[in-house]
C-alpha cells in the first residue's frame, strides 16, 4: 500500500513524477509499488489531480465481492469525499480482468477517473472495445525520470522480496553471536543501552552513503548487537526517533542487512523496525514485505500491532511525530 503523500517540506528531497497520460500513468506504477505488477489490481486515489494513496492487490483478491474494500478499509475511509480513483489490472484475459475491475469498481464506491487493463504488452482501456496499444513503460521518459530519481522497479514481486534475502558468500550470524549480544544487552542498564544503540546508529551514520555499496560496514556482532538491543524498551524508543524524511533510507539499509544476517526465526524485531523505515523512506511495497514476514514468525509484539494498524489505516509518514508526541505526553 501507498500512503497518502506527505505534504512537501522545505530541505526534503521528496522524489516527485509528473504524469500526464494514460501511458505515462502506466509507466509510473512499477517504480510506484517497487515491482511490475503481474496478475494484479491497482487502486489509484486521486485527489485534486493528484495521486494521493495507492495499493495494488492480488487479481484473486480484487475477483471477489468486497474483498477490495475489506483489505482497502483504511485507505478508503481516509480518502476525501470528492476523491475519484484510477484502476489498472493485469492479467492474462482482457474480458476476466475488465471482469475483475467491474467489481473493484462496484466495492471502492468512488467515481472511476480511467480504468485500465494490460495484457501482455498491450494496454487497453477497460470495458471499451478496440485493440488498444503497446505496453513497454521501461521505454518511456517517465522510467529515465524515476531511475534518475532513485526510484527503482524489479522484475516482479518475487524478486522485490529477494531484497531479504542473504547474498551469496556472505556469512549469517550464529545461534552463539546472537546468544553472547543478548548476554551482553541483558546487563546493561536502560540508559546503558540506550547509550549503545546511539553509538552504533552514529557509527553507521558516519559512514553514510559507503555503507550502501559495501556490506556489512558495522561489522556481524555490531549487527546481532542491533537485533539484541531491540530487546530494550529505551533503545528500541531510540530507533523510534531517529527515523525520519532525512535518515529513512539510510535506517532501511541498515536494518535490512541485519534481518538478512540473523536467523529468520529472530528476526521479528529488526523486520519491524524495517517495516517502519520503509513507512517513512515511502517504500510501501517493503513495508508490506516486512511485516507480512514478521506476521508469519507466529509471533506477537506491540512494535508488530503498532505498525500494523499504521499499515492497515494507510497512516501517511508525516503522522509519526504526533505518535511520538502522543507518546510522550
Amino acid at each position: 500500500m501507498i500512503p497518502r503523500r506527505r505534504a512537501h517540506s522545505p530541505g526534503v528531497n521528496t522524489p516527485h513524477v509528473k504524469v500526464r497520460t494514460p501511458h505515462e500513468i502506466l509507466s509510473v506504477i512499477p517504480y510506484l509499488f517497487g515491482f511490475h505488477p503481474d496478475e494484479s489490481v491497482v487502486v489509484l486515489m486521486v485527489s485534486d489531480s493528484l495521486v494521493g494513496m495507492g495499493a495494488r492487490l492480488d487479481l484473486s483478491d480484487a475477483a471477489v465481492p468486497g474483498r477490495t474494500a475489506d483489505l482497502l478499509l483504511g485507505m478508503l475511509e481516509q480518502a476525501d469525499r470528492d476523491d475519484e480513483v484510477i484502476l489498472v489490472g493485469y492479467g492474462a484475459d482482457r474480458s476476466q480482468v475488465d471482469l475483475v475491475l467491474t467489481t473493484v469498481s462496484d466495492d471502492v464506491r468512488f467515481p472511476v477517473q480511467l480504468a485500465m487493463t494490460v495484457v501482455g504488452d498491450r494496454w487497453f482501456v477497460a470495458w471499451e472495445p478496440g485493440e488498444g496499444e503497446p505496453y513497454d513503460p521501461q521505454s518511456s521518459q517517465i522510467a529515465a525520470d524515476a531511475t534518475y530519481l532513485g526510484l527503482a522497479a524489479f522484475p516482479n514481486r518475487d524478486e522485490l522480496e529477494r531484497t531479504f534475502d542473504l547474498p551469496k558468500g556472505v556469512a549469517r550470524a550464529s545461534q552463539n553471536v546472537l546468544s553472547r549480544a543478548f548476554r551482553s544487552v541483558s546487563a546493561m542498564t536502560s540508559d546503558d543501552a540506550v547509550a549503545r544503540m546511539v553509538e552504533l546508529l552514529e557509527v553507521h551514520a558516519a559512514v553514510g552513503s559507503e555503507i550502501q555499496q559495501e556490506r556489512g560496514s558495522l561489522g556481524l556482532k555490531d549487527l546481532a548487537m542491533l537485533w539484541a538491543l531491540l530487546f530494550d524498551g529505551g533503545a528500541r524508543d531510540v530507533v523510534w526517533c531517529l527515523v525520519s524524511d532525512a535518515t529513512a533510507d539510510r535506517l532501511l539499509d541498515l536494518w535490512l542487512e541485519v534481518v538478512r544476517r540473523l536467523p529468520q526465526e529472530d528476526a521479528l524485531l529488526p523486520l519491524c523496525v524495517v517495516a517502519l523505515a520503509a513507512w517513512q523512506a515511502g517504500r510501501g511495497p517493503l513495508m508490506t514485505m516486512a511485516l507480512d514476514k514478521a506476521s508469519r514468525l507466529g509471533e506477537s509484539h506491540p512494535m508488530l500491532d503498532v505498525l500494523q494498524a499504521i499499515h492497515i489505516n494507510a497512516v501517511p509518514p508525516g503522522g509519526l511525530a504526533s505518535m511520538l508526541e502522543s507518546w510522550a505526553a
